[in-house]
C-alpha cells in the first residue's frame, strides 16, 4: 500500500522536523536561558535518566488501557511538549523550574521514538509492506534541512519564535496520525511486561545494544557540546548547524538502504562495521584540529548511527515476539537516547565546566573504544559462529 508508505513517512518527516526546534538547538536555547554546560547537561542527562525509567511505562499503556491507542498516545505526548515549551519560552521561569520542565519535554519526546518504529514493525506483520528504514531517513533529512533553517532565522530573530515554528510542524503531524490505520496491542501476562523479562529473554539484542550505548554515549557528548567544540575552533552558530546538517543528512541514505543491505549482509556484519567506523566518527569530530575535519566527522553517522540503528530496529521487529515488540522497540530507545545519553550528557558537561574540553574528549575516547570493543566482539564472535554452522 503506497499511500500507507507515504503516510508513515510523512509522520517521520513532520515528527523529526518539529524535533529539530526542541532537540538540535537545545544546548543554544537553554545558555541563552542562563544555564550553564553542567546544567545544561543536567537537563539532557536528567531526561535520559528520566527516558530510561518513563519510557518502558509509557510504553506499556499501550497493553494495559484497551482505549489507548499508538496514535492518541503520541499526539498526548506531541502536545504535552508544546505547552511545556511555550510555558519555558515565555513564562519568566527560575532556572530551576527551566530544568524540570525542560527535562520532562525532552524525556516524552524520547519516549515516542520506540512508538514510532512500532508503527511500522506492526504494519509489516499486519501484512502492509511498511520500509521504516526510508521514513526515519526522511525524517533526518527533514531535522537537518531544519538546522539550517533555524541557522537563518535566529539570525533575524529571536529564540522566542521557536514554539511557534514547532506548531508548524505539529499540526500536520496530528492531521497525519489521525490518517494512519490504528491497531491494538496484545495484552502481556503478568511478570512478562518488563524490560527486565525483554532483556532476559533476548540477551544478544541487549549485548549489542551495550556496545551501541556506548558507542552513541561518546557521539552525544560530541553532538550536545557541538557548539562548544566548534567555537573552540574559531567557528561560529552556522559552521555548528552545518556540521549538524552533515550529521543529520548523512542518515537518510544509510537509513533508507538499511533493508537492502540487511539482505546482502546479516546484522552482525553491520554490527562490526559499525564499531569500526564509530571510532572514526567520534575520535575526528573530539580531536578534529580544524573545522572542515569535525564536517567530515559528522559525516561518519551514515556508517555508524544511521546503519545500526536501522538494522537494530528490524532485528528487533523480527526476532521479538508480537506481544514483545513495543518493550523490544522501547529496549533500543532505553540503551541509546536514555543509557547512552545520560552517561555522554552529564559526564560530559560536568569534565568539560570543571577539568576542561581535554577531559571531556579524553572520556569521548574512553567510552568509544570500549563501546566498539564490544560491538567488534559480538560481530566477530557471531559471525564466526554462523560461519561454522554453515
Amino acid at each position: 500500500m503506497k499511500h500507507l508508505q507515504t503516510k508513515y513517512n510523512l509522520l517521520h518527516l513532520f515528527f523529526w522536523t518539529a524535533f529539530a526546534y526542541t532537540n538540535g538547538y537545545m544546548t543554544i536555547y537553554l545558555q541563552t536561558k542562563g544555564l550553564s554546560n553542567t546544567q545544561v547537561g543536567i537537563v539532557t542527562g536528567g531526561c535520559c535518566i528520566l527516558s530510561v525509567l518513563a519510557s518502558p511505562v509509557i510504553s506499556s499503556l499501550l497493553q494495559q488501557i484497551r482505549w489507548l491507542t499508538v496514535r492518541t498516545l503520541i499526539a498526548l505526548l506531541e502536545l504535552s511538549i508544546l505547552f511545556g515549551y511555550a510555558a519555558v519560552t515565555y513564562l519568566p521561569l527560575p532556572v530551576p523550574v527551566i530544568i524540570i520542565i525542560y527535562t520532562a519535554l525532552a524525556c516524552l519526546g524520547v519516549s515516542c521514538n520506540p512508538l514510532l518504529s512500532s508503527i511500522s514493525m506492526q504494519y509489516n506483520k499486519m501484512g502492509h509492506s511498511v520500509n521504516f528504514g526510508i521514513a526515519r531517513g526522511l525524517g533526518s533529512a527533514g531535522y537537518a534541512v531544519m538546522i539550517l533553517v533555524i541557522a537563518q532565522i535566529l539570525n533575524h530573530t529571536s529564540l522566542n519564535i521557536m514554539p511557534v515554528l514547532f506548531t508548524v510542524f505539529l499540526v500536520p503531524l496530528l492531521f497525519v496520525l489521525r490518517s494512519l490505520p490504528d491497531f491494538h496491542y496484545e495484552a502481556v501476562p503478568k511478570g512478562e511486561g518488563s524490560l527486565f523479562y525483554i532483556i532476559r529473554k533476548y540477551h544478544i539484542l541487549f549485548i549489542i545494544l551495550l556496545g551501541f550505548a556506548l558507542d552513541f554515549a561518546g557521539a552525544c557528548t560530541t553532538s550536545t557540546y557541538l557548539i562548544d567544540i566548534v567555537r573552540d575552533l574559531g567557528g561560529t552558530t552556522t559552521a555548528y548547524s552545518v556540521a549538524v546538517f552533515f550529521m543529520a543528512f548523512g542518515e537518510l541514505p544509510a537509513m533508507a538502504a538499511a533493508p537492502v543491505l540487511m539482505k546482502k549482509m546479516n546484522l552482525f556484519s553491520i554490527v562490526l562495521m559499525s564499531g569500526f567506523f564509530y571510532l572514526f566518527r567520534n575520535l575526528l569530530v573530539a580531536f578534529a584540529p580544524v573545522l572542515p575535519l569535525v564536517f567530515l566527522g559528522m559525516m561518519f553517522q551514515s556508517v555508524t548511527y544511521g546503519f545500526l540503528y536501522a538494522a537494530i530496529v528490524y532485528y528487533a521487529g523480527t526476532v521479538c515476539e508480537k506481544r514483545d515488540e513495543i518493550l523490544g522497540q522501547t529496549l533500543i530507545t532505553v540503551m541509546t537516547s536514555g543509557f547512552g545519553s545520560m552517561t555522554g550528557n552529564l559526564l560530559g558537561g560536568f569534565l568539560q565546566d570543571h577539568f576542561g574540553m581535554s577531559a571531556m574528549k579524553a572520556f569521548v575516547l574512553a567510552v568509544t573504544l570500549l563501546g566498539s570493543l564490544i560491538l567488534t566482539g559480538v560481530g566477530l564472535h557471531y559471525r564466526r559462529a554462523e560461519a561454522a554452522a554453515d
